[in-house]
């Protein structure tokens, strides 16, 4: 199943989430929550998954460079994140049932 705009998305997109992005920096979920809450994370979400914001990955990863706030993993691929959150590159299709 398609979501709107993530199905129309180019080469370059990869949706993450609020866990996924604690995980690829290395911080908890509730240090993401606290960003997000606070106006301090700055990365405009592009989606919304059955209610949830969704990131974009390399947007978030620009952030975090910038700020210095976590501490990115596999900086220069993001294919093993992306695999485990249901995304197809192929598809260009977000899975949310393989999210969860």
């Amino acid at each position: 199943m398609a979501y709107k705009g993530v199905d129309n998305c180019a080469a370059g997109c990869y949706p993450v989430g609020q866990g996924e992005i604690a995980a690829r920096l290395q911080v908890n979920k509730q240090t993401v929550y606290n960003w997000i809450h606070r106006g301090q994370f700055t990365p405009r979400p592009q989606w919304r998954v059955h209610g949830s914001l969704v990131w974009n990955w390399p947007d978030v990863l620009a952030w975090s460079r910038a700020t210095g706030r976590g501490h990115p993993v596999d900086d220069d691929g993001h294919d093993d994140c992306v695999r485990t959150a249901g995304w197809s590159h192929e598809r260009h299709v977000f899975d949310v049932s393989a999210a969860s």
